[in-house]
């Protein structure tokens, strides 16, 4: 009982601290702590959690730029939530907020990196993304895949067929696959030679 109350009275700075709290709870109830002494403990750990989920929500919706930190401390928080069995309207809330934080429109080769991470993360918040970030964040894989294989320049059929795949699925001109479409042309330049 102790060892659940030290664990549900922290602060909630990081994830591994949303975990320990878990465990504490499983360790109370396979000890026979009284499921009121649980409970209790629960409801403040969950009323703090609360308070951070919200505050790492309005962080995302407030931002003019949202980072990968703001959106790993989201998504971090909405899976420790989800295990938690957290309210699911804030819960639902916090996917959106989520959502809405990646660009809309026109994406620039700077947001891909966001949207990559993103895709990485979306599952832990339950989050919903364009199908179109997560094409993209294949390629973008694919496109570094290929930049490295380029320096054989026997591997040309698979640079030229990830460039084909890239223009495709419409992938921004991020750094790497502007350096891809430039290596391609240096190694057909270098065979007409």
């Amino acid at each position: 009982s102790a060892e659940l109350s030290a664990a549900c009275a922290v602060e909630l700075s990081s994830i591994g601290d949303c975990v320990a709290i878990l465990m504490a709870i499983d360790r109370a109830r396979r000890a026979g702590v009284p499921e009121a002494t649980i409970e209790a403990a629960r409801n403040g750990a969950e009323a703090r959690f609360g308070q951070r989920l919200a505050a790492a929500r309005m962080a995302v919706e407030n931002s003019k730029t949202t980072s990968e930190k703001a959106l790993e401390t989201l998504a971090g928080l909405g899976d420790f939530g989800r295990k938690l069995k957290y309210n699911a309207s804030e819960m639902a809330l916090a996917a959106r907020a989520f959502e809405a934080a990646l660009p809309q429109g026109t994406v620039a080769p700077s947001d891909v990196p966001l949207i990559e991470k993103a895709v990485t993360l979306r599952d832990m918040l339950g989050a919903r993304l364009p199908e179109q970030y997560l094409t993209w964040t294949v390629v973008a894989q694919q496109v570094r895949e290929a930049l490295v294989a380029s320096k054989d320049e026997s591997r040309i059929g698979e640079v030229t067929n990830t460039i084909e795949r890239a223009q495709q699925a419409a992938l921004p001109d991020i750094p790497e696959f502007i350096a891809l479409k430039e290596r391609a042309r240096a190694i057909a330049a270098f065979k007409l030679v």
